[in-house]
């Protein structure tokens, strides 16, 4: 009996250990974490090219699967295997040139794409201005078996152009303590430009808002969102909002849902939007997949998920979902053409 208690107690310590260890290294970002540029290029045109893309950490090709989305993979076979589908990625970029790459799910040094600096390949790949905003940060994910380990990842936005500031916004989190401890941190990556001849501002806004959730996490996140955006338009200023909302687009309905026990995206409602500003998405082509399988195209769930967000003295002249066949990630990326009234 004595050893029996003798174990148990060397149990609850040790995982009293390890969840107070978990708890210290937590990342905790401030609520905005800001950087201020010298030499800012202002914009000089009135139509504007933007390209989102979220790029799956260079691991999520048409090959793969992964087990938060019921398959059975937490990472590539091999540091090949990324580079394969990174090379694909900035190959993707180079072929639709854009003003702006608003760029999702790209790891700095995690384990799960062998510690690839992928904000440095794309930066110098494409010979542009970088932003960086980290959303997911954790020294150990101790699951699933075998297990994510260190993550260091986040939001990169590319473009000739460079901002005057640049911000890290905290998003509310979902998650409750230990869980939080080594979830995600989302966040927006928000770029203020000046505008030749104008005194209003550029602001664009990049965004990746919570997956894995009971849905509340994606109603907050959206209304901090929605705020900011409108604030700076109460301001007099331009407003762009791109990324994967995880959460579908009017029109989206054109894909809908084949199996109950699939992932499934929350609804974004355009009548909920203020007068005059507008989502944008192509339904044409599906901008996510599932990864609960390979890809298969004659039977697989598609989302509609990755799009835009602008605001009234925008006006929108194209949105476009590129069809790459989830070749390299399982995104396709949104190209979206816009004119400053």
């Amino acid at each position: 009996m004595k050893k029996l208690v003798y174990l148990f107690g060397f149990i609850l310590a040790f995982v009293a250990l390890l969840l107070g260890f978990f708890t210290l290294v937590e990342y905790r970002p401030r609520d905005i974490e800001s950087v201020e540029l010298d030499n800012p290029r202002a914009l000089d045109k009135d139509e504007l090219t933007l390209l989102s893309f979220n790029i799956g950490y260079g691991g999520l090709g048409k090959d793969e699967d992964f087990f938060m989305d019921g398959g059975s993979k937490v990472m590539p076979e091999s540091v090949e295997v990324v580079e394969g589908y990174l090379s694909g990625i900035l190959g993707t970029l180079k072929e639709n040139p854009a003003d702006f790459y608003l760029i999702q799910e790209v790891d700095k040094n995690s384990k799960r794409s062998y510690g690839i600096d992928q904000a440095s390949y794309l930066e110098e790949g494409l010979g542009l201005e970088s932003s960086f905003a980290i959303n997911f940060k954790a020294l150990y994910v101790p699951f699933p078996l075998p297990t994510i380990g260190k993550v260091h990842s986040g939001l990169q936005t590319l473009s000739s152009y460079r901002p005057s500031l640049y911000y890290r916004k905290s998003l509310p989190v979902p998650f409750k303590w230990p869980v939080r401890t080594v979830n995600l941190k989302r966040a927006l990556l928000v770029e203020e430009y000046e505008i030749q001849g104008r005194e209003e501002k550029f602001i664009l806004i990049n965004t990746h808002l919570e997956a894995y959730d009971d849905g509340q996490g994606k109603l907050d996140q959206s209304r901090e969102l929605l705020k900011l955006a409108m604030d700076y338009y109460d301001q007099g200023n331009y407003v762009v909002v791109g990324g994967d909302w995880n959460q579908s687009f009017p029109g989206g309905e054109v894909y809908p849902p084949l199996s109950p026990d699939l992932w499934q995206a929350g609804l974004l409602i355009e009548e909920d939007l203020p007068k005059g500003w507008s989502y944008l998405a192509d339904n044409s082509t599906p901008s996510c997949r599932s990864n609960h399988k390979a890809y298969q195209e004659e039977d697989h769930q598609v989302y509609l998920i990755d799009g835009y967000l602008i605001s009234p003295n925008l006006e929108g002249l194209s949105v476009k979902t590129l069809d790459y066949g989830f070749s390299h990630s399982d995104h396709n990326p949104v190209e979206l053409k816009i004119r400053l009234k």
